[in-house]
């Protein structure tokens, strides 16, 4: 398996990683349990989160530094319709 934090990738990480890696904090079991019971929408979540970061990582590797300013103002929209959803939803 893939270790972050043994490849060094981590070091430049921010108190913002503890939050979207609470997950693997987890109970182990329950955790498989969820994501067995959910596998049809966890992998059409997983494929279009793998689309969207090829996307970057291709943007980056262009050194395209415009087309990645409006992939980011792109995740930034989407982000706020999403937060936006879940207030009406309150």
């Amino acid at each position: 398996m893939y270790s972050a934090a043994e490849s060094g990738a981590l070091d430049a990480a921010s108190t913002g990683l503890q939050s979207v890696t609470r997950l693997a904090a987890g109970e182990t079991q329950m955790w498989a349990d969820i994501l067995h019971d959910n596998a049809e929408a966890v992998l059409e979540a997983l494929e279009a989160f793998g689309q969207h970061q090829q996307q970057l990582v291709d943007l980056l590797k262009a050194g395209d530094h415009g087309a990645i300013a409006e992939w980011l103002a792109g995740a930034a929209t989407q982000r706020a319709a999403w937060l936006e959803s879940k207030d009406s939803e309150h």
